[in-house]
């Protein structure tokens, strides 16, 4: 088996959920108490939350580089970040950086083949959901994306970062954001990527039937299948 080295902290609270959802996985394939192997470095999100809103991309880099060093040293065969914001960096990372990197983009593209997904709405922080990096990715398949409006770009921000990042779910910010989802398909997407790893969260106890991508069960998915077969 590979060790995952896993580049957390941005959110603490995915981070968490990417350790259950992989120990999970580990646990139901081996039929009995194996746990994942696995190696978490966390970012100070503070940092690079600061990083983000001045723009300082090469330091978030920097940042990046030095942790994803320390990982492999500790011994991880691969790494991964629980941060679909952080995945801006994704072409950078894969030509400048030595640890192999499993991309979330690359999993999410192999989601939208295998369905033949051609126009995906993207929910996420407002760098993820404003900014052209998902976009870009997919458009080489002829994948289409499609966003909020500037309001619902503003609200699903502010929920992630006063919010959810903190663990708070709240019944009526979970009624907000289903009803922003409605929209996004009315105006034609076939699929939604819940484009921030704190989103499925929110929906969790959510009784509802909508073609949601949780970025958390997708990308853990692809690690541990990565991570089993040498």
């Amino acid at each position: 088996m590979r060790t995952i080295g896993i580049l957390g902290g941005v959110s603490y609270y995915s981070t968490i959920k990417y350790y259950e959802q992989l120990n999970i996985l580990y646990n139901e394939h081996f039929n009995d108490k194996t746990s994942c192997p696995c190696i978490i470095y966390n970012l100070n999100f503070e940092e690079i939350f600061h990083l983000q809103n001045d723009n300082k991309w090469d330091e978030i880099f920097k940042i990046i580089k030095i942790s994803s060093e320390k990982l492999k040293d500790a011994g991880a065969d691969f790494f991964v970040i629980p941060s679909i914001t952080l995945h801006k960096l994704h072409n950078k990372i894969l030509s400048e950086i030595e640890l192999p990197f499993l991309s979330f983009l690359d999993v999410l593209l192999n989601v939208l083949l295998r369905d033949n997904t051609k126009t995906l709405g993207i929910l996420g922080t407002k760098i993820t959901m404003e900014e052209d990096f998902i976009a870009k990715h997919l458009l080489k398949y002829e994948i289409h994306t499609i966003k909020p409006s500037p309001i619902d770009i503003n609200l699903v921000n502010e929920l992630i970062f006063k919010k959810l990042i903190k663990g708070i779910i709240k019944k009526n910010d979970e009624e907000k954001l289903i009803k922003i989802i409605q929209r996004m398909l009315y105006n034609k997407a076939e699929k939604i990527l819940l484009g921030c790893t704190e989103l499925p969260i929110l929906l969790k106890n959510a009784n509802i039937d909508l073609p949601l991508i949780d970025p958390i069960i997708a990308h853990c998915n692809a690690i541990f299948e990565f991570s089993i077969n040498n």
